[in-house]
């Protein structure tokens, strides 16, 4: 009888390690980063079959608040290990997530993440508004802009240690991000103006 138990507990284990999902491990080069900078990530992947179903092509890689620019192609590092160097870059600051899936009908969903903090400098915010609010005067992406903009409003407001230029530009970015909720016209002119801002001219 124990031998009958111990070979139906060893045929469950066996059966949950063979349908165990891949090992994916999110590796990033640095783990905070300025809004605008591109950023490299090892993307290694510990296949569990050695028939896998699913193309190593078809992994996602899924960036909150960023997008992939490129990848390397899939390297072969071992003969169930692949890898991968992806670029990416974040359109917006806070604590975003990196997050790896591959799903497929033998192991079902298997997935990675890892976190990168992200955030603005004084030379990056005021660089980044600059070339958002010339696209918002020339009617180009209007409320994906602002929206934007109201990123580098809340860096803005949560510096303690924000000069008074700092502070008026933040103030003139709002004026900015309200007009394009009600009157994208309004929103460009108030663009206008503020590029004219004496932050824009250090």
């Amino acid at each position: 009888m124990k031998k009958h138990w111990f070979l139906v507990i060893s045929g469950i284990l066996l059966t949950a390690g063979w349908l165990s999902a891949c090992d994916i491990s999110v590796l990033p080069e640095k783990d905070k980063v300025l809004v605008g900078d591109t950023l490299k990530v090892l993307v290694k992947v510990h296949l569990t079959h050695r028939k896998c179903v699913l193309p190593i092509d078809e992994t996602e890689v899924e960036p909150t608040n960023g997008v992939v620019l490129s990848h390397t192609p899939w390297k072969k590092t071992g003969r169930m290990d692949r890898e991968s160097v992806y670029t990416i870059v974040f359109t917006k600051a806070g604590r975003n997530r990196i997050l790896v899936t591959r799903e497929c009908s033998r192991e079902g969903l298997s997935e990675g993440k890892n976190y990168v903090a992200v955030t603005y400098n004084r030379e990056r915010a005021i660089q980044l508004a600059r070339t958002l609010l010339t696209e918002i005067k020339d009617g180009k992406r209007i409320k994906t802009n602002s929206d934007r903009l109201s990123d580098i409003v809340k860096w803005i407001n949560s510096q303690k240690k924000a000069d008074d230029k700092l502070k008026s530009l933040a103030e003139l970015l709002e004026g900015v991000v309200e007009s394009a909720q009600k009157d994208l016209n309004a929103a460009r002119r108030k663009a206008r103006a503020a590029l004219k801002s004496p932050i824009f001219s250090e």
